[in-house]
């Protein structure tokens, strides 16, 4: 569940995972922890830090793949 809701909330842009855990009413470190399994999977990049927390987007590709699936 918390991985559509993350692939749902980088739909409207690149967002620090911070950010996404307060979103989400979520613990930073969990949010991070599925965050990590997308990148793994293709489904998010890093795009940057933002302080001391990393910044990721959807990776536009695998992001269509998931949708028409």
């Amino acid at each position: 569940m918390a991985t559509r809701q993350i692939l749902g909330e980088l739909k409207n842009g690149p967002a620090a995972v911070k950010n996404l855990a307060a979103r989400l009413e979520l613990p930073a470190p969990h949010v991070l922890r599925y965050v990590l399994a997308l990148q793994r999977r293709g489904f998010v990049a890093l795009d940057g830090i933002e302080g001391p927390s990393p910044v990721y987007r959807l990776v536009p590709e695998q992001a269509a793949a998931s949708a028409a699936a």
